[in-house]
């Protein structure tokens, strides 16, 4: 399929992100812990999948504009672009935000190949598999190769590349899965001895020793006389009379078992620090003090520093996408493409009544563009395209060089 798009032959002195920097491209690792860490492995935790899904849900479902111009200047285009809503046939826009988000924050890095028409005219977008990207440059030009047996080589022009956090000089982002492999073993190795402990488990609550030994049939009688007087919620707190100098001995965990869920604890702060999530939202309340009047707060940050990086970074490749279907130097003319996320930060209804009258008193917004902020049809007649501001209110004026005397 991509062998009928743009291709170039690379030089034997092209130099690879992975000979720069001298470390493997893949995501698989072996930790301290002995664990393998992958992209299948890592999601099989359940703070990682929770991490990624929140912030791909999140950026996913996110409505998407295309305006020329920007700012004050910014006018809705009357032909949206077809990739907008439907990237490919097979893909929709949420499914294929998903992948591109997906891919962003398990290995830093989103190939997205580019088909086009012979007017170039973009056609569809696909999501690559980042195992079979590998980036070169050569004479300062980024060379993408999908399969290294064919010896097809793709540019920019064919591949948007969006990237995650970089290392100054480098070709690709950081992968988070591999960078943070430490830590995902460790929970990883937690995970697993939880479970085998669990699973494998045969320690009793209590045992009963006696000096001479029992036959199978005596200790099994002596299992049923025991539970017959003192097993069951009513009988709890009887006497209990032990014989032939039998001995009763409690069992408790031992202190490393039973700091297994504070390591379990711990690893969920320590993994939505990789992935920038607030823990609250990963459904570990244990450091939050402001579960009341802080959700705002806290919903804040999670746009401002959780989504808002990743919004950017998606906006600035489409809108360079954008415009490699129509460029123009105007800079009224410019296309932008911009995911919204006003709705991620409106308040509850008085809250959002009372701003916006105050903002109509003031003249920024009319009352069709309020109407439209709650998904309302603008008023009939017309008359929500005006501007009002109060009567008692005039324009300043520096050229006033004294006041009417009042009598």
């Amino acid at each position: 399929m991509l062998s009928r798009f743009f291709s170039i032959p690379v030089e034997a002195r092209a130099v690879s992100y992975a000979d720069v920097w001298g470390r493997d491209m893949s995501a698989s690792s072996v930790t301290s812990a002995g664990k393998v860490v992958t992209d299948d492995t890592a999601l099989g935790l359940s703070t990682v999948y929770g991490a990624v899904r929140i912030l791909s849900d999140g950026v996913a479902t996110l409505p998407i504009d295309i305006t020329r111009g920007k700012g004050a200047l910014a006018s809705p285009m009357e032909v949206v672009p077809p990739w907008i809503e439907s990237p490919s046939p097979e893909v929709r826009k949420i499914d294929f935000m998903s992948q591109v988000m997906m891919s962003l924050l398990l290995r830093g890095n989103a190939y997205i190949f580019t088909a086009r028409s012979d007017a170039g005219a973009v056609e569809s977008l696909i999501v690559l598999d980042p195992d079979r990207v590998e980036l070169r440059s050569v004479r300062g030009q980024l060379l993408y190769t999908l399969d290294s047996a064919t010896g097809e080589h793709f540019t920019s022009y064919d591949i948007l590349h969006i990237r995650g956090l970089m290392k100054p000089g480098s070709l690709v982002g950081l992968s988070p899965i591999a960078n943070a492999s430490e830590t995902i073993g460790l929970s990883l190795a937690a995970q697993e001895y939880g479970a085998t402990f669990f699973g494998n488990g045969a320690v009793p609550a209590a045992i009963v020793e006696v000096p001479n030994m029992l036959s199978k049939e005596g200790a099994n009688l002596l299992k049923e006389s025991w539970n017959s007087v003192h097993k069951g919620s009513s009988k709890a707190g009887k006497l209990a009379v032990l014989t032939e100098g039998a001995k009763f001995s409690a069992l408790s965990v031992a202190p490393d078992e039973a700091q297994f869920l504070q390591t379990r604890s711990f690893q969920v702060a320590d993994i939505a620090r990789v992935f920038a999530v607030p823990p609250h939202l990963l459904q570990d309340a244990s450091g939050s003090t402001s579960w009341g009047s802080g959700l705002a707060e806290q919903t804040q940050n999670y746009v401002t520093h959780s989504l808002r990086p990743w919004v950017e970074r998606i906006e600035e490749a489409f809108t360079w996408l954008a415009r490699t279907e129509a460029f123009s130097s105007n800079p009224a003319d410019r296309l932008f493409v911009s995911l919204r996320m006003d709705h991620l930060l409106r308040g509850d209804f008085a809250s959002r009544v009372t701003a916006y009258g105050a903002a109509l008193d003031r003249g920024i917004y009319n009352l069709d563009e309020v109407r439209a902020f709650e998904d309302l049809p603008p008023i009939p007649d017309g008359s929500g395209k005006l501007h009002r501001v109060p009567l008692n209110s005039a324009p300043t004026s520096t050229d006033v060089k004294e006041l009417p005397n009042e009598e």
